[in-house]
């Protein structure tokens, strides 16, 4: 596994998330690596945040936010319903800053 740093801006996709039994939530945001939101052709990245984290997330970073996250690279593999092979970039965080706020949020 590696250790990565990015600057990125969130997605219009809805974080996604949960709060299990133990009542530490994590969510799943996603990244545009592009200069301006929503306009990156790449994968882009999934960032996982739990405990505080997830928390701050949910309650200060919106859409089009500037993030700057550093944590473990993970690289995995699917299947989409064509059945070809696609990849998944996710950053397990362990730091996340607001950079910069958009003016949509």
């Amino acid at each position: 596994m590696s250790y990565i740093t990015i600057d990125g801006y969130v997605r219009p996709d809805p974080p996604s998330g949960r709060y299990p039994d133990d009542g530490e939530p994590w969510i799943k945001l996603n990244l545009d690596l592009g200069s301006v939101p929503g306009t990156d052709d790449s994968d882009g990245y999934v960032v996982v945040l739990s405990g505080e984290e997830a928390r701050t997330a949910l309650s200060e970073f919106g859409l089009g936010d500037l993030l700057n996250v550093s944590g473990r690279l993970v690289v995995g593999e699917f299947l989409d319903e064509a059945g070809r092979v696609g990849h998944v970039n996710e950053i397990i965080a362990d730091n996340i800053k607001l950079l910069t706020k958009s003016s949509a949020t």
